[in-house]
């Protein structure tokens, strides 16, 4: 982000001397990086009259102070500061334009926003607004009330859909890719129909199964919700994801997407060895699960990303992009912070956006550890942890005691 700097960055800490530490720590490592980016430390209690020509009022100084950022003629005040928010006011003052997200409604999506959406688990709320904290735009899109996609998408997403798109918003999104547009597909296993058939004619093929991953439960029994196993390492979108077992991204119940022949979309993320794709659904539904020779072996493939096949390739159809994932719930309220999700999700909307510098700023967040056991490696600890180890306790405790007891022994 700092070497793509064109113009000078001034940035004014109005901190008292107390908390004045940290923040120099991390502003100097900016300013050490980019001679552009240009800081002044400020005691507020001493230089009231800065606070009044930087037109900050004095309720927004923030309990430990604040950071006043400006780049040619705009300024954006940070009162939270810390690198992931010193950065965003960087994006926000040198991205040109606001970029527009739009959700696609009307067919049973999930929701992006209402008064009872935050609370559900299936609802896009912190979809939604991580993308707001990513400095975008997000707006719900009724495309059976409009013409066309509106001409200010930067991306469209269409997350779910429990109801047929009609063949007029399916042209409509042909029309959109053919002036260079971008769309993420969110499609959960058993979805089929026009919209299941258009994704397949852009490029990406989504077979009618559900992955099963062997490796993912502690008890080694098949489930349904595997974990990336392989990354891309070339896509911008997975580059910075690199291993999946300290980048885990979780996916709770994925069909397999592949790149149709002759297709310019690449598989990105794969499952892991001991997971493949069931095709036999209804044997799945009572319960039965068993690797057969008509399944697809793992690795998986869950998410594609390219640009779309389509039948008009003049003008700016040529740079149109898309993304799509065989799973929604990825994304969701309930999983969007399980482990990398949210990295992945944002990552995808960078790429379609054509944000790619974005993608190497989001700081990595706390996460806890994960360690994979085998169904005998879990009986083996769990049987040292309640038998073995106890009565080793126990022996030690009564020849300590028989020890005390009889020094001359």
């Amino acid at each position: 982000m700092l070497e793509g700097l064109t113009q000078d960055v001034d940035v004014t800490a109005l901190v008292s001397r107390v908390e004045e530490a940290p923040v120099r720590e991390l502003l100097d490592r900016y300013a050490y990086e980019s001679k552009r980016f240009r800081v002044e430390y400020a005691d507020p209690n001493e230089r009231p009259r800065l606070i009044e020509q930087l037109k900050i009022e004095s309720g927004k100084l923030g309990e430990h102070g604040v950071v006043h950022v400006a780049l040619g003629g705009e300024s954006v005040n940070v009162e939270q500061i810390d690198e992931p928010h010193v950065t965003n006011a960087l994006v926000k003052l040198t991205r040109t334009g606001e970029k527009v997200v739009y959700f696609v409604q009307g067919h049973g999506e999930d929701e992006i926003e209402g008064k009872d959406a935050a609370s559900r688990r299936d609802a896009f709320t912190r979809a939604a607004e991580a993308l707001r904290n990513e400095n975008y735009h997000v707006q719900p899109l009724l495309l059976a009330q409009v013409k066309d996609v509106p001409e200010d998408a930067d991306v469209v997403i269409v997350a779910g859909g429990r109801s047929q798109m009609f063949e007029e918003e399916v042209a409509a999104l042909d029309r959109y890719f053919a002036r260079g547009g971008a769309l993420m597909a969110l499609v959960d296993p058993r979805q089929s129909g026009r919209w299941v058939e258009k994704l397949r004619a852009w490029g990406a093929d989504l077979g009618n199964d559900i992955v099963i991953d062997a490796a993912s439960n502690l008890f080694g029994a098949a489930t349904t919700t595997p974990f990336a196993g392989q990354y891309d390492p070339e896509q911008p979108i997975t580059r910075s994801l690199r291993d999946p077992r300290n980048d885990p991204t979780i996916f709770p119940e994925t069909r397999s997407v592949s790149a149709r022949d002759g297709a310019a979309l690449k598989p990105i993320v794969y499952t892991g060895d001991q997971s493949w794709a069931e095709r036999d659904l209804v044997r799945l539904e009572s319960g039965h699960v068993s690797k057969d020779p008509g399944d697809l072996a793992g690795p998986v493939p869950v998410m594609v990303a390219g640009t779309p096949s389509l039948a008009a390739k003049e003008g700016d159809a040529g740079k149109a992009r898309i993304v799509v994932v065989g799973d929604t719930a990825f994304a969701s309220n309930e999983f969007i912070d399980a482990g990398r999700n949210r990295d992945l999700f944002l990552n995808a909307a960078n790429w379609l956006i054509g944000d790619v510098a974005a993608i190497s700023v989001r700081p990595n967040r706390s996460r806890a550890s994960r360690f994979q056991l085998t169904a005998d490696q879990f009986h083996a600890i769990r049987s040292a942890s309640l038998f073995i180890l106890p009565e080793a306790i126990a022996v030690l405790g009564v020849f300590t005691w028989w020890s005390r007891r009889n020094p001359a022994a």
